[in-house]
């Protein structure tokens, strides 16, 4: 870094008129206080680059272990889902299986009406058919 200061002063002195050497060499190496050496410069920028790197592949294995974990659910979904559906057949079933019940109960029910209303049909003719002979016989007395 002396050399550099050295050569700075040097190369102001020429293009220049100094008329202070003193305010020349503080003003150089103020200068060259703020310069960055390349190769320090270059070590900065790979250690940087290494921990950029270094993140990208957390960042990566963490949407990994995000798209794992949604697969995950995904599975857990679908079972769920088949289980509804599971249910969803048993309680359709369950159902047809009560509707045809009910079916046969009211179709045994209806003939049962139909026999009753047929017996009451055939008495009360028969009740009339009496009367109206017992009727017509005392009439004839």
């Amino acid at each position: 870094m002396e050399a550099m200061v050295e050569v700075l002063e040097h190369e102001l002195e020429e293009a220049f008129e100094v008329k202070n050497k003193k305010s020349l060499h503080r003003y150089v190496i103020l200068l060259t206080e703020n310069i960055v050496k390349k190769d320090t410069y270059e070590k900065e920028q790979l250690k940087v680059s290494s921990q950029i790197q270094n993140l990208t592949e957390i960042v990566k294995q963490g949407f990994q272990r995000m798209d794992e974990r949604f697969e995950a659910v995904d599975k857990r979904f679908e079972a769920v889902d088949k289980r509804f559906e599971e249910m969803l057949h048993y309680m359709d079933k369950r159902f047809e299986d009560s509707r045809k019940s009910i079916d046969e109960r009211l179709k045994d029910s209806k003939q049962d009406m139909d026999k009753r209303f047929t017996q009451l049909q055939w008495t009360m003719g028969l009740g009339f058919t009496i009367l109206a002979a017992l009727m017509g016989i005392f009439n004839f007395y």
